[in-house]
Parts: C-alpha cells; structure tokens; sequence
C-alpha cells in the first residue's frame, strides 16, 4: 500500500511554483526519504488532477524503468484543453500521439516512425539548413538579441519549413499561433489570479481555433496533392484512414513539442558557450549538446497517472495515483555523472548511461518520437550560427531558471552578435 512508503504525505500540499522550488523540493526529498517517497495523500503536485488520489515521485534507474516501460499501467495525464473543459473543438490540437495511450499510441507511433527515421531526417536536411539561413539573415552583427525569444523563432521557422513545405502560404500566420498558444500554455500554468487566468484560458480558445482553421486548410492541400513531396505533412497525409480531426493533433504535437524543446535547448548551449569560450572551437558539437540537455533537460520533470491499481517495487498503488520522475535529477546524479554540476562535455568521451539514467527526450515506448529530428535542427543550427558568430552576454549576474511546460531561463538573455572574423 502507499501507506508504507516513506514520505512526507502532505494532505494539502501547498503549490509549488518556479522550478527551483519543484527541483529542490524533490532533490531534498529524495535525499531524506530514498528512491521511492510518497508526497501527497488524496491530491496532485504541481499541476492539477481531478480526484487524484495521491502522489509519489520515484527515483533511480530501475524505477524509471518499471514506469516508463509499463504504458498499459502508468498513463500520460489528460490534455491541457481537457482540464480546462474548451471547447471540443479545441481539444482536437492536444489529441496527437502524446496524449494517446495503450493500443491506440501503439498503432499511432507505428505509423507515424519511418516518418521520423534517420533516413527520413537526412531528406529534411536540406530544408533545416535553409530555414536556419534565412533566419541569420535577419540578423544585424554587433546588435543586442533577446536570446530565448530569438530561439523561438529559428525552431519554429526551421520545423515549419520541414513540416509544412518552403512554399507554404500558412506558413508564417500558424508559427505566430503557435508562439502564441505556447506562451498561453506557459501563463496558464503559472501563479495567476482566477481573474486573468478566465482571460487567458478565452484567448486560449480563441487562438486554438485560428490554429486549427489555418491547419485544417493546409491539410487539405496536402490530401489534395498540393504540397510538394518532401513536405513532412505530405506524407503524414497519405494516411487517409487518420481523419483532418486527428491529425490537426498530430500535426499540433509536432508544431509544439518539436519547437520549443529544441529552442530551449539553444538557447542554454549558446548560454554556456557563452561562458565557456575554449569550448567553442575545441570540443566535438554533439559532446556539448549532450552535456548541455544533461545539465537543462528540456523535460526537467515528467508525470504519468495510474489507470487500475498496480505494484511498483513491492508496494501497491491505487487507480488514479500520480507519479512523478525527473530527468534533471537522473542527471545531477553524482555517482552516475562525478562532477554532476559542471559542464564537462569531454565527460562524453567515455560516458555511456543507460537509457533511464540520460534521458532528456524521454525514454521507453513514449520516447520522443522526433528526438533525432530535434537533433538535427539543434546541430545544424548551432554549426551555422557559431560559424557567423560569437554570442557574448550582456551582464554576468546569475542566471535563474523556471520550470513552464519545458526548463527554461527565468526571464530572456541579452546576449550582443559578435561577427567572427575571417
């Protein structure tokens, strides 16, 4: 039962806003109680569940694994657009692959994989690269930049021309809703007064709607043979027993999940680059890639939901009961990283974690489905960057940072383009 885990079992937990409280919390937890602790007794922790009936965060490799590897027992939450009771219409954009489960997720990912292949990813190449070309262009040396916002708008940009098409008259108006619909989902999932958050949630709606208007059209096209054949919708559409209902989700999923992850993710190597000058020009690109999601994984933490009572380690844990991971933990892990909070990226040289010890796309049969092609768009992007520029940081205070959907600076970077020379 859970009764036996050790934990604090706080009855009304107070919420835990900002990443530092969520991260330290669970860290500190983890060091009083061990790999398994029961936090809450009859609600959820850090986001909302409806008749929760308790939660416990679970530590190590090997109880990742029994989590993450057990889909038919340990779900993903309902959808945003679900909790908050929009429109079904506009629930349609969180009903993609992540918030499938069971048999269902099974079928979907199957189709959906040779999509996403290494093979497939070197057909996009091409396209990422001349995404990423355009948006340097834009860029004025020796100018002052807002870092993450910059971020934001390379990843969508390049994501946009593989997924959509280079000549896609869409285009540009469904990135600026999907920028929009981000920055929603992260003030909503903030510290707000009822008041604002009735407003967000109308805007939500609203924006959700124009998104799923601007999609619905350019799935259409695509059905109807209008897209050129290396557009990555294109072939999603050859799929023609998936209704323009089910893959708006499918599309939105990838539009979001593949955009800002690899954004953040930019955003914290150019940060660290930053610091670390020698590191620019010396140090293999994968190697300080890999070691910047170790340090800021962009899904610092992760929840799944039990749907029918089960066992976890030997203790039993009723339907509905929330269990929280976190890969930033994973890899603060001092005896599976030494020197866990610095950044070494010559550490992967040697370094070979496991699956459930490094896992900053996920891991098990939810595993990110797109995790090479963020790859890809994250390495060519910092190739063509770092080629035209160096990125120095205005001001040498500490950097805060934030858990909003994904981990992320508390508050934008000013960083100056520094043209390289020769």
């Amino acid at each position: 039962m859970p009764d036996k885990i050790p934990g604090p079992r706080w009855k009304r937990p107070a919420a835990m806003r900002g990443a530092g409280n969520q991260l330290t919390l669970l860290q500190s937890m983890r060091r009083q109680y061990g790999d398994l602790v029961c936090l809450t007794e009859g609600s959820s922790l850090f986001r909302e569940i409806t008749a929760c009936a308790g939660c416990i965060a679970a530590f190590g490799a090997r109880h990742t694994a029994a989590i993450l590897t057990r889909s038919d027992v340990f779900h993903t939450p309902p959808p945003l657009a679900r909790q908050l009771g929009l429109p079904r219409s506009s629930q349609h954009l969180s009903s993609g692959l992540f918030s499938m489960n069971g048999a269902v997720h099974e079928q979907r990912r199957s189709w959906l994989t040779p999509l996403f292949s290494q093979k497939s990813i070197q057909g996009y190449q091409e396209d990422i690269a001349a995404g990423c070309a355009d948006f340097l262009d834009t860029w004025v040396p020796e100018t002052t930049i807002e870092l993450l916002s910059e971020m934001r708008r390379l990843a969508l940009l390049m994501l946009g021309r593989v997924l959509l098409g280079r000549a896609s008259a869409h285009q540009d108006c469904i990135a600026l809703l999907v920028e929009e619909l981000l920055a929603l989902r992260r003030a909503i999932g903030e510290d707000i007064r009822q008041s604002q958050r009735g407003r967000l949630t109308l805007r939500l709606s609203e924006c959700g709607d124009q998104l799923e208007n601007a999609l619905r059209t350019r799935i259409r096209e695509c059905r109807d043979g209008a897209a050129g054949v290396r557009c990555l919708l294109s072939r999603m559409c050859g799929a023609q027993w998936i209704s323009d209902d089910e893959m708006i989700g499918h599309v939105t999923a990838i539009l979001l999940a593949g955009s800002e992850p690899v954004a953040v993710c930019l955003t914290w190597t150019l940060l660290l680059l930053s610091q670390f000058q020698d590191c620019d020009a010396g140090v293999r690109l994968d190697w300080v890639i890999k070691e910047s999601l170790r340090l800021f994984p962009p899904n610092a933490i992760m929840t799944r939901l039990t749907v029918r009572p089960c066992e976890l380690d030997g203790y039993s844990l009723p339907a509905n009961f929330q269990v929280i991971l976190s890969p930033w933990i994973s890899h603060h892990d001092e005896e599976r990283f030494p020197r866990s909070e610095e950044f070494v990226p010559e550490r992967w040289a040697t370094a070979r974690p496991t699956r459930f010890e490094y896992l900053p796309f996920g891991a098990g049969s939810k595993h990110c489905l797109g995790s090479q092609l963020g790859m890809a768009m994250a390495t060519t992007s910092l190739q063509m960057m770092l080629a035209r520029y160096r990125f120095l940081r205005l001001g040498d205070e500490p950097v805060d940072w934030k858990i909003s959907v994904t981990l992320m600076p508390a508050s934008d970077i000013l960083v100056r383009l520094r043209p390289r020379r020769g």
